[in-house]
Order: C-alpha cells, then sequence, then structure tokens
C-alpha cells in the first residue's frame, strides 16, 4: 500500500505528527471495527422513545454512555446545554438532533446501522486531554450532518471516520482545533465554507467534495496494482483539481 501526503495550504509539519496520523489511520484503513450487541440501555434518566434535553436549568449531567435507538424509532433532541461523561452509540434508526446547542462530551460517538445525527447552529465541544482521545466514527449506512455551527476539541487534534455506505455533510463550519479523517469504503463526503478543514484520508470506492475550504491537507491512498502520474496544481491556494481513474495516467484506484 502507498500513500502520497499534499499540502493545499503549505505549513510545517514535522515527523512526530506524521507518526501520530499514521498511528490513527491504522485503526481504521482496513475497514475492520468491533461488531458489538447493544442488549441494555445504561442511561437510567433519559426515558423511552423521543426525548427531548432542553434549556441549562435542566443541569443535565449523564455519568454514562447513551445509547440511541436500541428502541425502534428513537430520537435525542438536544436544545441549549448538555454534558455528558461517556460514549454515545446511535444504533439502529437512532437520530440524534442539535438545534442551538451547546454541548459538552467526554467521551466518543459512534454511528452505525442507520443512524443519523444532525447537529445545526450548535457549538460541540470534545473534553480531550491528549491527542486522538475521542472521535466520530460512522459506519454501514451512517449519516452525519453538520452546518452552521463551530467545534472545539480542546485544543488537540481529533479523530473522525467514515466508513461503508456513510454519508457526511459539513457546511459552514468553523473548527477551531485540527481534524485527521479517515474516508473509506463507498463513504460519500461534502464540505462547504470550512474552517480549519484538517487532513483527511482517501481509500477505497468514497467519494469526496470539498468547495471554500482552508486548512485542507490531502493524503491519497495507491493499491499496489494501481499507476498514478498526477502533478498537482502548484501554489498555497488552489482554485480546484479533482482525482480518479477517469485521468489519463491514472489507473486502479476506486476514489473521487
Amino acid at each position: 500500500m502507498i500513500f502520497i501526503l499534499t499540502y493545499v495550504i503549505i505549513e510545517f509539519f514535522d515527523q512526530s505528527k506524521i507518526d501520530q496520523v499514521i498511528s490513527f489511520v491504522n485503526q481504521y484503513h482496513n475497514e475492520q471495527y468491533l461488531s458489538t450487541s447493544f442488549c441494555e440501555h445504561n442511561n437510567q434518566v433519559l426515558s423511552r422513545g423521543s426525548f427531548l434535553l432542553s434549556g441549562p436549568a435542566m443541569g443535565l449531567n449523564v455519568l454514562s454512555d447513551i445509547i440511541i435507538g436500541d428502541t425502534p424509532a428513537e430520537t435525542l433532541f438536544i436544545n441549549g446545554y448538555f454534558y455528558n461523561a461517556g460514549n454515545i452509540i446511535i444504533i439502529n434508526d437512532g437520530v440524534l438532533k442539535m438545534k442551538n446547542a451547546d454541548f459538552h462530551l467526554d467521551g466518543n460517538i459512534s454511528v452505525l446501522n442507520h443512524g443519523k445525527l444532525y447537529a445545526d447552529s450548535s457549538v460541540l465541544r470534545f473534553l480531550q486531554d491528549y491527542i486522538y482521545q475521542y472521535g466520530i466514527g460512522l459506519y454501514d449506512s451512517a449519516q452525519f450532518y453538520l452546518t452552521n455551527s463551530t467545534t472545539n476539541y480542546n485544543g488537540y487534534p481529533f479523530g473522525f471516520s467514515a466508513m461503508s455506505f456513510a454519508k457526511v455533510e459539513i457546511e459552514n463550519v468553523v473548527n477551531h482545533d485540527w481534524t485527521t479523517a479517515m474516508v473509506n469504503g463507498r463513504a460519500d463526503v461534502y464540505l462547504n465554507n470550512v474552517d480549519i478543514t484538517g487532513e483527511w484520508l482517501f481509500d477505497g470506492n468514497c467519494i469526496a467534495r470539498f468547495n471554500n475550504v482552508d486548512n485542507f491537507l490531502s493524503w491519497y491512498f495507491f493499491p499496489e496494482s494501481s499507476a498514478v502520474d498526477f502533478r498537482f496544481p502548484e501554489g498555497t491556494y488552489v482554485n480546484g483539481f479533482f482525482v480518479d481513474s477517469t485521468l489519463n495516467n491514472v489507473h486502479g484506484i476506486g476514489y473521487h
């Protein structure tokens, strides 16, 4: 397996950062993850069915994993302040919706099966104590929509992965910290108007589109059977380019 690292915005990038990224990518590259049977709803505060969390007056501090979707058609709606020390796991047809949320999570988010996560006009804070402590993982046919929002990862790089048939749309978003994202399988990713886009790694048969983004660092995996003769545009700012096997002298890669 060969991979190519390219800069769209030129910046200093030392070997220790590259080693950290390689370590993160190795967790996801073969598209293998634990298949867990969720048979218990650990959270004793939230009720079954659809439920609403609204406003700072609730002072909600949940100290365990939250599983959304172990009951059919289950939805968690967050409006206002929210804090959880634990993971959020969305399974089956579960849905997490945020609107005008001040979201604080000391844990990971995993979306599996046909789970969905929508966040609009919100602030998402992941309370990391070190690099890549937490992340968002999308598997199967999961969907993730983040719009008109900001993210904060406590000053540390944050992990993100979209696998299988996952769909991702991120639009009008300001990231205050760095993201390392792996896109694999047949995932479909679209980013528009994003600050501090981070590094995105491409493999499999994914489709990824980026429009009006900055601080974008891209990695490309080339299978051993591929043949790639390609020159990236020069310059600190790039108006546009695309890479796939429809180009002359590029063969054997499945992504666009």
